[in-house]
């Protein structure tokens, strides 16, 4: 007799109810919801609209866009030939007087971005107009954070 409850108590916890009433139904879990389209703002659709990139640039807490530029890549000799800024490759001076001291010009390159983020040796604007200058003095070195 002992051995008989000791049976039912075993067919009711491993029953748990199912074996009276059939078997129980879990319903699964409701499907994830569509991933939503990336929010498009007034400030996404402008920078969009330059090619630029919005983001945190330098040292700035705030979001803004850095447009590209449509000369990106075109010779420079003067900073008013670029949109953005007129980058100077370094190991392209021009010596057009022989001096001393010897005096002439940086080539450059337009930057792709309107705001060029790190160390580079900028040829300002109206270099061009100044006429040929010592390489020292030919570009200014300049770190934009």
């Amino acid at each position: 007799m002992h051995a008989m409850r000791l049976l039912v108590v075993l067919f009711s916890l491993v029953c748990s109810g199912a074996c009276l009433h059939g078997p129980r139904t879990v319903a699964a879990p409701p499907p994830p919801p569509p991933p939503r389209a990336a929010e498009t703002t007034p400030a996404k659709a402008s920078c969009d609209a330059c090619r630029g990139v919005l983001a945190v640039h330098g040292v700035a807490e705030v979001e803004s866009c850095n447009c590209r530029t449509a000369d990106s890549g075109k010779a420079c000799r003067d900073g008013a030939d670029c949109e953005g800024s007129c980058l100077a490759d370094e190991q392209r001076f021009q010596i057009v007087e022989k001096g001393p001291p010897a005096r002439g010009f940086y080539l450059g390159h337009c930057s792709e971005f309107k705001t060029a983020f790190g160390c580079f040796k900028f040829i300002p604007a109206g270099a061009a107009a100044r006429g040929p200058q010592r390489q020292e003095d030919a570009a200014e070195d300049l770190c934009v954070d």
